[in-house]
């Protein structure tokens, strides 16, 4: 590959991550102003020391999933930097923690998981050599493939400094919902790389379910397949979308018009009903990769779950068109259909795309409200049932709404 190529591979990488997704949650969709109940919220600031918040990291008072070191989102030169700013003083940004609400004395942490990670990476020193404990990258010779043990060993100025050097923090107590949480989560984010969510969702929806699926998410090759990656993504997008998979398929009737509200209830239901459902969850699993492994095949893999434009398929994955895709043809009635006739699903699909702007706007943008979500359900349904010919149900709920509003 030549330079020019692969400085365009990074560019093209880098407007990849910053441009939002169809179907992405935000803060429109907390649908209530939760800051007008600041005062109710309890806030204040410390300043750790280094060695302080890495001992609260081991000890568990400071909530870093170990699971979340598979999403892994800094490269060595980043956390090299990052540790070489705290052994020269230099100014770094704040992280933001809110304190249990069932565990008083231990933290989620709102804001700053990467550097918590590299903090407690780059003392621990792990055997693992794939785990970053070494400083590399850097312009200071002094520093560079100094680890940790080093510094203590060899370089005392730097180790006094690094150790003893603060990190400004702000706890959040009293917090009165976990919504507040979610809109300053997504006030840190405006303007910068975006982070998913879903781990804030991770850190407050803590039990079998969420530990089941992150797992899943990560195992998942199809999953994976779908944002053209082999490892768990950072922003945890496979994670959300293996959550989006359980709640379209079996709790659909129960959306009201939030993703995020739809999602975490999800959560909340599977993990308090884990004895009865997580047999069912393990063979629906297997049928997701299925599900993904039928529709690559039949629209070809590189334009599976696009929106078809100007008679061509759009690069980009789109959320809103995998929520309909996988819900009907998770009917064995219109899978079965459609594996027999695989060019009238595709037709159905493309003819909305091209005639029916309702059903364009429903999939391209500000996606996740009831109006579009209730628009591209039933549209879908509506041109697949015309299209096969067969009785199947289009979700009630939705199919009400959209009628009452004459959409």
């Amino acid at each position: 590959m030549t330079p020019k190529q692969t400085q365009s591979l990074l560019f093209d990488e880098e407007q990849f991550l910053q441009t939002p997704e169809i179907g992405d949650e935000n803060e429109d969709d907390l649908q209530v102003d939760f800051l007008n109940k600041l005062s109710e919220a309890v806030t204040w600031s410390t300043d750790w020391t280094v060695e302080s918040i890495v001992s609260q990291l081991n000890k568990n008072i400071i909530d870093i999933d170990p699971k979340f070191q598979r999403r892994d989102a800094w490269s060595e030169i980043k956390k090299s930097r990052f540790i070489e700013s705290l052994i020269y003083s230099l100014p770094i940004p704040q992280i933001v923690l809110a304190e249990h609400k069932t565990q008083k004395g231990t933290y989620i942490v709102v804001d700053g998981k990467q550097r918590l990670l590299t903090l407690k990476q780059f003392l621990t020193e792990s055997p693992d050599t794939n785990v970053f404990h070494k400083l590399s990258g850097l312009r200071n010779k002094k520093l560079n493939n100094k680890t940790f043990s080093d510094l203590q060993k060899d370089h005392s100025p730097f180790y006094n400094s690094f150790v003893n050097q603060s990190i400004r923090s702000i706890i959040i107590k009293n917090w009165p919902s976990e919504t507040f949480l979610y809109t300053i989560f997504y006030r840190l984010n405006t303007g910068s790389l975006s982070l998913s969510p879903q781990e804030l969702r991770r850190a407050l929806k803590k039990g079998p379910f969420i530990d089941f699926v992150d797992d899943l998410s990560v195992s998942s090759k199809k999953i994976q397949g779908l944002f053209n990656i082999n490892k768990p993504d950072f922003r945890m997008r496979d994670l959300d979308l293996v959550i989006r998979y359980y709640a379209v398929i079996n709790r659909i009737e129960q959306y009201k018009g939030s993703y995020k509200s739809f999602l975490d209830e999800t959560c909340d239901f599977f993990n308090s009903n884990w004895g009865k459902k997580s047999k069912d969850a393990e063979l629906q699993s297997k049928h997701m990769d299925d599900l993904i492994d039928f529709v690559n095949k039949m629209f070809d893999k590189k334009h599976a779950f696009r929106r078809w434009r100007n008679g061509k398929y759009e690069p980009r994955f789109n959320k809103a068109i995998f929520d309909i895709f996988i819900y009907y043809l998770n009917n064995p009635a219109i899978r079965s259909e459609v594996e027999k006739f695989p060019k009238k699903f595709i037709s159905a699909y493309q003819t909305l795309c091209e005639k029916n702007e309702k059903f364009v706007k429903s999939v391209s943008s500000n996606t996740n409200n009831l109006i579009e979500t209730s628009t591209r359900f039933v549209l879908f349904g509506k041109a697949l049932k015309k299209a096969l010919n067969i009785p199947f149900k289009i979700p009630k709920n939705l199919q009400d709404y959209f009628n009452a509003k004459q959409l």
